[in-house]
């Protein structure tokens, strides 16, 4: 069974993060909308779609199995807030 977070493969065009203050003008985040509907499949290899979680809280991000740096630290920090939305 799939939780309300749902930890996958996914991609978001993060834009650079740009200086604060460029030429005395104070920079801003661009604001990112609704993301459009995708599908993955679970470790189960059923697919999920993003619309299965419309009205909760989703975060997609990259956990390679083959990763030996930062993967590991990101899936421990994912599971935690995973255990502490519930």
């Amino acid at each position: 069974m799939l939780a309300a977070l749902v930890l996958a493969l996914g991609m978001l065009g993060w834009p650079a993060l740009a200086p604060a203050h460029e030429a005395g003008q104070e920079q801003r985040l661009p604001t990112i909308g609704a993301a459009p509907d995708f599908a993955l499949t679970s470790q189960d290899g059923k697919e999920v779609r993003l619309e299965d979680f419309r009205g909760k809280v989703v975060a997609v991000t990259f956990i390679y199995t083959s990763c030996p740096d930062v993967c590991p630290m990101l899936t421990d920090k994912m599971a935690r807030v995973q255990d502490e939305l519930g």
